[in-house]
Parts: C-alpha cells; structure tokens; sequence
C-alpha cells in the first residue's frame, strides 16, 4: 500500500509545477522570433537559394569571360610519348653523307614548347567581347532577382500586416458580440428582448469566427512563404515587428525614369553579346595562323643514346570548302541577333506598362486611405450609437449587427488600403529602376540591407 504524501507537500508541488510551466510559458513568449520588414529583406538577400543559384551563375560567366581572355594569350606545355615500331628507324637524323647512327625499334621523347595564336580572323577577339558581354549581363541578373526578391518581400510582408490588423478587427468584433450575447441574455430574463435577436447575434459570431479563421490560415500561409524566402524552415514561428503605417502625402507624386534598369542592361548586354557571337562566326571563312616552337630530347631505351631537337615555326590553316558549316553557323548565330533585339524591346515594353500600373495603383491606393478613414469614424459612430438604441428599446439587433458589420468592413478596407499603398509604392521603385536607391519613394528600399549603401544613381542597381 503506497503512502500517501501530506497535503501542505503536495500543494508545494502543484505551486512549484505550475510556476514552472508559467516560467516555460514566458521563456518561450521572450523566445519568440520577431523581424522587421528591413530583417526579413536583409536575411533574404543573404539566404535565399534562388538568389544564391543566380550568384553562382554569374560566377561561372565571369570564368568563362577570363578564359575567353586567356585564349589569346601564349600557351605554354610540355609533352612527353614513349613507342615501339615494326621496324627499326635511325634515332637521330643524318645531318651529312655516309655518317652512322643507332637504329631502334624502342624510344621516347619529350618537349617543352610554347604556341602562340597569330591571326583567327576576329574570333578570338569576339569571343572575348562576346563573353565579357555575358557575364555583365549575368551580374545585371542577380541585381535585377535582388531587386524583385525585395518587392516580393515587400508584398509579402505588408500583406501579413494587413491580415493581422484584419485579425484584430475580426477580433474586437466577435469579443463585441459575445457581449452582446451576455447583454440579449440579460434582457431575455427580464423579458426585454426576443429570443430570435439572440439566434441572430449567434449566427453573426459564427461568421466572424469562420473570418478570423480563415484570415490566420492566409496569414499562416504568408509568413511561411516569407519564410522560405528567407531560406527558413516554413514551420518555424516567428512574429511580425512592425505594424501598417499611413504614408505621406507626397508619396502619390508622379515619377519618371529614363535610366535603365537591371534587367534592361542584361538584355542590352545579351544583344551585344549576340552581335560579337555574329562576328566569331563569321572569322570561319577565314585562315588561323599560329606560330608554335618547342625543344626536348629524344633517347633510345636500351642503349640510352640520345639528341636533343627543337623547332619553331609558323601553322596556317584555311578552310576553303567546309560543305556550309560556317554558312549554318553564321546564320545561326544572326538569328539570335534577332531574338536578343526583340527580348530589348519587349524588356523595355514590359517596364513601362509595370511602371504605368504601379502609378495608377498608388493613386488608387492613396484615394481609398482617405475614403476609408472617413468611413471607419462613421462605421464606430454608427455601431455606438446603434447599440445605444437597442438598449434604450429604440432600435432592433439587425441594425447593430449591420452597424457591426460596416466596422468590421471599414476597418479591413483600410488595412487593405494601407498595405495595398506600400505595394504600389515598391512596385512603382522597382518599375523604375530605384530600388537600393536613394531616390525610391519608399523608405526601406533606399539602402540595400546586405551592402549597408545607398546607391545615388538609378541606373547602377
């Protein structure tokens, strides 16, 4: 039979249990991840794989832009063979008449020689242009997936906010109901009121229930997709720090830009590149000279007699018929000419008509923050003094569940408002060239988090 401890002991217990699970329960709180939108795009730029990938492209182009330069550069090499032949041959050249020599069937040779490219007919000098070309148009790549990783972040983040003040709203509004709840209870028992306002309130906190629920699996689903972005496990918790902020007035000024932007230089860049491409090809109807020496000894295995010989001189090759190869070539390489240009002029085509839908949803944007302030005084107004009729007996529980109701509308329009502002605004940077500038109108994109620097000139990104 087990004993049974005293009471006052297995009060201590339960004390010390429940302190600890509080003192658990307030590490944890204190332990909570919160990010700014400024810690959200500084861990980004600095993790995301995509981003990284895109780095590592730019990489690879600028090694092959420095092999591309090294090809015109002597070559230095060393060779060696070994062989054995049917019948035996003289080792070391007669250099008069009737002089004798050692014939062997067993030798080897080795050389150190240095080659030299002469003339190629411009290809190497286009290739070099060509991938010099390439390669700034790679690091044009990860500035421009820098810049568009920043809006997305942008997007993301303020559409988190907007969900959260939702959530808030949704909140307040179902805590107001419940009262609401109590108070149609009160008065049911003094007979005051009807019991279908009851069963009508209760159907209203159902739909404000299913909202809130439905607003914290996008928000869920937002902060997870941040995260990833982030290159972060979309699992892990983590909080929003910052809250929605009602811009100034002078961010809905029109701007222009003439500057060229990321994406723009790298498919400029692409072209240029294709022309070069053009110019190599076309170096096939063309002769290469080379001028090549090389010195080394040269021995027999068994007897060990050996000579040392070298050589210099000048290779020339021409292909005077290759059956079209270089034609194809050519023809080839126009033609992505052509389809470099046109991806220029849709490149272009494509900002404007990004920057012409920024600028018109940051003006709508802006209208709909001044319309919904006005409309969420009004809405509280409203449900004040709704609910002061009900309980004076003057008015009925539809008008303050739709009194209710506009709040709840206006207080979301205006979140919405809010964040859908921000959105334009670094849509609007990035359509023209200035995000991680000191121009762009929104403040956490005048500074690239990573490098610390704001960049002055549009169009060095």
């Amino acid at each position: 039979m087990s004993a049974k401890l005293p009471r006052p002991i297995t009060g201590a217990s339960a004390v010390l249990v429940l302190a600890f699970v509080l003192e658990g329960g307030s590490l944890g709180a204190e332990t909570t991840n919160a990010l700014t939108l400024t810690d959200c795009l500084r861990e980004s730029l600095s993790a995301n794989h995509t981003l990284l990938a895109r780095s590592g492209e730019s990489d690879a182009a600028g090694a092959r832009a420095k092999g591309s330069t090294a090809a015109r550069l002597p070559r230095l090499f060393a060779a060696g063979s070994a062989q054995h032949t049917s019948d035996p041959y003289r080792l070391q050249p007669a250099t008069e008449n009737n002089q004798p020599g050692i014939f062997t069937r067993d030798t080897w040779q080795a050389m150190a020689g240095i080659a030299l490219p002469l003339y190629a007919g411009g290809r190497l000098a286009a290739e070099q242009s060509a991938s010099r070309l390439l390669a700034e148009a790679a690091s044009g790549d990860v500035a421009f997936a820098r810049q568009a990783l920043a809006v997305r972040v942008v997007t993301l983040y303020e559409d988190a906010l907007a969900l959260r003040a939702v959530i808030r709203s949704l909140d307040q509004s179902r805590a107001t109901l419940t009262a609401q709840v109590e108070q149609i209870d009160a008065l049911l028992r003094q007979q005051k009121a009807a019991e279908v306002d009851r069963l009508r309130v209760s159907v209203r906190l159902a739909r404000v229930e299913q909202s809130a629920i439905e607003a914290r699996n996008r928000l869920e689903i937002v902060q997870a997709t941040l995260a990833v972005l982030m290159g972060r496990e979309p699992s892990v918790a983590w909080e929003l720090a910052d809250n929605l902020s009602t811009p100034p007035a002078a961010s809905v000024d029109m701007i222009t830009s003439r500057e060229l932007r990321a994406d723009e230089a790298a498919a400029l860049a692409r072209s240029a590149s294709a022309a070069q491409q053009v110019r190599a090809s076309r170096s096939g109807y063309w002769p290469t000279v080379e001028g090549v020496a090389t010195y080394g000894p040269r021995a027999d295995f068994h007897s060990g007699e050996d000579y040392d010989m070298g050589f210099a001189g000048v290779a020339l090759t021409w292909n005077i018929w290759d059956f079209g190869r270089t034609k194809s070539r050519v023809s080839e390489a126009r033609a992505n000419q052509r389809v470099r240009e046109e991806a220029v002029a849709e490149t272009t085509l494509q900002r404007r008509l990004e920057l012409a839908n920024a600028e018109a949803g940051v003006r709508a944007a802006a209208a709909r923050i001044e319309a919904s302030r006005l409309a969420v005084e009004q809405a509280q107004e409203s449900l004040r003094i709704e609910q002061r009729k009900y309980e004076l007996g003057q008015g009925t529980i539809t008008d303050v569940l739709d009194a209710q109701s506009a709040a709840v509308e206006s207080e979301s329009l205006r979140a919405r408002a809010l964040a859908d502002h921000s959105i334009s605004l670094a849509a609007r940077d990035f359509a023209a060239g200035h995000v991680f500038t000191s121009v762009a109108a929104l403040p956490v994109l005048r500074a690239d988090p990573v490098a610390g620097a704001v960049n002055d000139s549009p169009s060095k990104p």
